[in-house]
């Protein structure tokens, strides 16, 4: 289906230095992933010209880059859209993460920044109670542990050259049933895993997966 949104500043609106004052209000964005790269597109699309995206680490793209492994999501379809958005003047500055080095909140509002949107995402997984103490070495990984692995691994522009693929030998159960458990079921398989089981609460109709990801899986 064709969807009416540009990938370029409106067309319709005059000039920047014709803006009103409005739209020159720096912006500034924490995390440079999926929901700050959408925000900050669509912030320039609509006119906006000084907005600036601070990210931890040395590298754009959040989750899409770091934990969606390559098969599901190839890395110049990431870097496509951080093009895309950098054509559009949004500025990315590496290495600055929220309430470290005085990066706050109250230090940018110091500094003239007038909006401000907080897209860090989930930096630390959730585990549950009975999984403590239990290590890789074990065989036990978060999706957190394992997916950024499989990324590095496999993706050109994480270093995939000098990365191997996590080795996993044997059955694996995954818990879960959502587009990240799926994620981890298909990359074990790729990993050398002999046989993957999805295990959940609920029915197939409760199933949170996209069903195209769900098939894939039994398929495979």
């Amino acid at each position: 289906k064709a969807m009416s949104i540009p990938q370029i500043r409106n067309p319709s609106l005059p000039p920047p230095e014709k803006m009103s004052e409005a739209y020159s209000a720096k912006i500034a964005l924490f995390g440079a992933g999926p929901a700050s790269i959408s925000c900050a597109s669509f912030l320039a699309r609509l006119g906006y010209s000084d907005i600036t995206i601070f990210e931890k680490q040395e590298y754009v793209g959040g989750l899409s880059t770091s934990e969606i492994p390559q098969f599901r999501l190839p890395y110049d379809v990431v870097n496509f859209e951080i093009e895309l958005m950098k054509d559009l003047g949004v500025k990315i500055i590496c290495g600055k993460s929220l309430s470290v080095n005085e990066m706050t909140l109250s230090t940018l509002k110091e500094k003239g920044y007038k909006a401000a949107f907080i897209g860090i995402g989930l930096p630390e997984p959730n585990k549950d109670a009975m999984f403590q103490g239990l290590t890789r070495d074990q065989g036990f990984y978060t999706s957190k542990d394992f997916l950024p692995l499989v990324a590095k691994g496999s993706k050109a522009g994480m270093c995939a050259c000098h990365s191997p693929l996590p080795s996993i030998r044997g059955v694996v159960i995954v818990l879960g049933a959502g587009d990240t458990a799926f994620d981890c079921a298909t990359s074990a398989l790729r990993c050398g895993a002999r046989r993957v089981f999805i295990v959940f609460r609920k029915g197939f109709v409760n199933i949170r997966a996209v069903p195209e990801e769900m098939e894939l899986a039994k398929e495979e």
